[in-house]
C-alpha cells in the first residue's frame, strides 16, 4: 500500500495535495504499518490520524451483522477523550503537554474484520501511531443499502 501511495505522490503536481483514509492500523506510524513507511518516507508532511469512538456498535465478519463495543474504561485512552463531555473532536497530540496522560500507555480500542467480543483494547502509547486523534462518542455499525445473501 504504502508503495502505491508513494507512486501516486511522487507523480503528482507539487501543488497537490493527498489524504488517505484507511484503518488505524495501516495509517499508524508503527515501522511496519503502511503509516510507518509513508512517515520514514514524507517525514513530518505525513500526518497519521487515529480514529476511535467510546460507546455503540460495529460491524465484522460473523454470525452477526451487529456487535455491541465495549464502552472505554479506566486505563483505556477512550475513557480518557470521552472525560471531555464532547461528542465528537479532533486532538492534535503533537500540542499536549508531554506529562498528559494521552501520552501513556493505556488500552486502545482496535477492531479488526473478526468480531473481538473478549477484549477489544490492547495498550498502546497514542504518540507513536498517531499525530492526530478524532473521537466520537457514540458509532452505530454500517447497515447494507440493499439486502445481500452471502
Amino acid at each position: 500500500m504504502a508503495v502505491e501511495v508513494t507512486r501516486l505522490a511522487d507523480n503528482a503536481p507539487s501543488e497537490i495535495r493527498m489524504i488517505l483514509w484507511a484503518d488505524n492500523t495501516h495509517v499508524s506510524k508503527a515501522p511496519n504499518a503502511m503509516g510507518g513507511h509513508l512517515s520514514e518516507r514524507f517525514g513530518g508532511a505525513y500526518v497519521a490520524v487515529g480514529l476511535t469512538f467510546n460507546e455503540g456498535h460495529y460491524s465484522a465478519y460473523g454470525p452477526s451483522l451487529r456487535y455491541e463495543a465495549h464502552p472505554g474504561y479506566l486505563g483505556t485512552h477512550e475513557y480518557v477523550l470521552a472525560k471531555t463531555g464532547l461528542d465528537a473532536f479532533l486532538l492534535d497530540l503533537r500540542q499536549i503537554p508531554a506529562t498528559h496522560v494521552l501520552h501513556d500507555t493505556l488500552g486502545f480500542r482496535y477492531i479488526g474484520s473478526m468480531p473481538q467480543e473478549l477484549t477489544q483494547f490492547y495498550p498502546h502509547r497514542l504518540g507513536d501511531h498517531f499525530d492526530v486523534i478524532g473521537f466520537v462518542e457514540h458509532t452505530d455499525s454500517t447497515r447494507y443499502l440493499v439486502e445481500h445473501e452471502f
